[in-house]
């Protein structure tokens, strides 16, 4: 599950004026909904649209069977999307000490209005219904579901983000899970297939995410957070930045080997990756001046350069 990052610290004292704090505020509809992170359920989602999309061309399923794909599909989606939601509800629980220490999170409804014990119970029932749902589609997807809420909650969330800049690393496991269940629900294996639509997330989510840390750099900072750039100079910053791009760039051509995948997805590939290259190149080569400007042109790049190439994928695996 694709992730967002956020930091602080927190004390006994705010936690019970917090307690204090939501019990006079009234929950809505679109509370529950916020707390699921919509933007990075969409994300998530696209990402396992493209597994299966992959998939269902490479084995080149019978016209015959369209209905039975297209169920299938919507249970993909609706049994990922409840897993990734369950994460990220859990995940607001476990930091509303942190959310309420940054600007950009501290209206959130669970640092606002939701109680505890209402996140805790919402993001359980979500991830409960998610793995049922998941082994609808075959035991393989319900196992990779349990496994990303697992790793985001537990690993990436509750061991890492406060403790060890290697949080940005290992939370690419979560996020790199998606891809592979929509694979999975066509291809029921772990082939090689789905390893590379792993690699491909996985190797995408460390330059997407250092970027960032370096525009939030204060923001960490002041909340005591562990992420690299607030434990290294910007400097090398950056050059972690090139070598994740570096190896993020390979990955991606490795799509070209699987069936109905040509041409035109390899020149796109090739075009994008030598772009967010050089990009990173500018950095490390002390082009970019200004280097907030350059991590905001890196993290842009870095959504663009996702969604195009998912783009890519899908055109070239009908033509």
């Amino acid at each position: 599950m694709e992730r967002e990052v956020v930091c602080g610290t927190g004390t006994e004292s705010s936690l019970q004026q917090e307690q204090s704090h939501v019990a006079s505020q009234q929950v809505g509809w679109r509370d529950f909904v916020t707390v699921t992170k919509p933007g990075i359920l969409r994300s998530n989602l696209l990402s396992t649209a493209v597994g299966f999309w992959l998939a269902v061309h490479s084995f080149q399923l019978s016209e015959a069977s369209a209905w039975n794909t297209l169920f299938l599909f919507l249970y993909t989606c609706l049994g990922t999307t409840l897993v990734m939601a369950s994460g990220t509800v859990l995940n607001n629980y476990l930091d509303r000490d942190l959310d309420r220490l940054m600007e950009r999170t501290k209206n959130r409804p669970s640092v606002q209005r939701m109680k505890p014990k209402t996140l805790l119970s919402y993001g359980l029932v979500l991830g409960i219904l998610g793995v049922i749902v998941l082994s609808f589609v075959n035991i393989l997807s319900a196992v990779l579901g349990f496994l990303g809420i697992f790793s985001y909650v537990v690993v990436y969330t509750a061991l890492l983000k406060r403790t060890s800049t290697l949080n940005t690393v290992v939370g690419g496991i979560p996020g790199s899970i998606p891809p592979m269940i929509g694979w999975c629900a066509v291809s029921g294996t772990l082939d090689a297939a789905a390893w590379i639509l792993f690699a491909f997330v996985f190797l995408w989510q460390p330059p997407h995410f250092l970027a960032l840390a370096m525009l939030r750099a204060e923001e960490y900072k002041h909340a005591g957070f562990k992420m690299l750039p607030q434990s290294v100079d910007d400097h090398e910053s950056k050059w972690q930045i090139l070598l994740w791009v570096a190896a993020l760039v390979p990955s991606s051509l490795l799509f070209f080997l699987l069936p109905n995948i040509g041409y035109i997805y390899l020149t796109v590939a090739v075009v994008l990756g030598s772009v967010y290259v050089y990009c990173a190149l500018q950095g490390v080569l002390g082009k970019a001046k200004d280097g907030k400007r350059w991590a905001g042109k890196m993290f842009g790049y870095s959504l663009m350069y996702l969604v195009v190439i998912y783009a890519a994928l899908f055109i070239d695996a009908v033509l």
